[in-house]
């Protein structure tokens, strides 16, 4: 399976959980945006998801 065909393949993915959540924490701040990070099941990264 290529990226384009994951279904995460549209998301923004990070290689840890720390840089994952340093993106949440900066959204947070600027944009009041709550996010966590979670590990992607398809392509072992991590995402960002608002639930």
């Amino acid at each position: 399976m290529t990226e384009k065909t994951l279904p995460c393949g549209d998301k923004m993915a990070f290689d840890s959980q720390k840089q994952a959540q340093a993106v949440a924490t900066t959204l947070a701040g600027e944009r009041g945006i709550k996010l966590k990070a979670y590990p992607c099941s398809h392509c072992q990264l991590w995402h960002l998801s608002s639930s």
